[in-house]
């Protein structure tokens, strides 16, 4: 967990050097603008870190893991598909909800595409900026990628049975247990 902190770490500390403040006079009035440093502005810059490295590391590396670990997943299940008749009620219910992570794989890529093509784009053409219709894309594409990190709950709760019902007992006012234990009977022992 720690490597995972640095490698985020690591990985944008660029992004504080990407835009400045200028401060522009206009008249009697003193506006502060924030513009993209000569940094940002790089082409090198620009191909490897908003372009390949976005690829990489925020997109196709998640998504490959995703689809292998989901595949040795489905594989593990298919191998074991010749005990499916011995199994009992609740293991079948079990080997179903496999549809989970599957649906998490579909939603992460359709809702990480959008973000991987504004980079691109963006690595390609920082003045893309300037066009109404890719600031429009641009939005979507980052509200999509809000929305990923949402709906893995939300697929869980509609497709987990066994989710819900764990949810609901954790959710459940704290004070219910302890209201029991304190109307049940108590026990006295007799001394001689």
């Amino acid at each position: 967990m720690i490597l995972t902190y640095v490698i985020s770490i690591t990985y944008n500390i660029p992004r504080y050097f990407e835009h400045e403040v200028i401060a522009v006079d206009d008249g009697d009035v003193q506006i502060d603008i924030l513009d993209k440093t000569e940094m940002a502005h790089h082409v090198v810059y620009r191909y490897l870190y908003n372009g390949l490295l976005y690829a990489l590391v925020l997109f196709l590396v998640p998504l490959l893991m995703l689809i292998y670990l989901n595949f040795r997943l489905v594989w593990a299940l298919q191998k074991g598909k010749k005990q499916w008749e011995t199994l009992q009620f609740r293991q079948k219910k079990e080997q179903n909800l496999t549809i989970i992570p599957l649906c998490i794989v579909l939603v992460f890529f359709i809702c990480g595409t959008p973000a991987l093509i504004v980079n691109v784009i963006d690595s390609m053409n920082p003045y893309a900026v300037e066009n109404p219709s890719y600031v429009i894309f641009m939005v979507i594409a980052n509200l999509l990628v809000v929305l990923n990190s949402a709906c893995n709950f939300i697929i869980y709760c509609l497709l987990g049975k066994k989710f819900r019902s764990q949810l609901v007992a954790m959710c459940r006012c704290r004070c219910t247990p302890y209201r029991a234990v304190m109307l049940a009977p108590t026990q006295v022992s007799e001394v001689d």
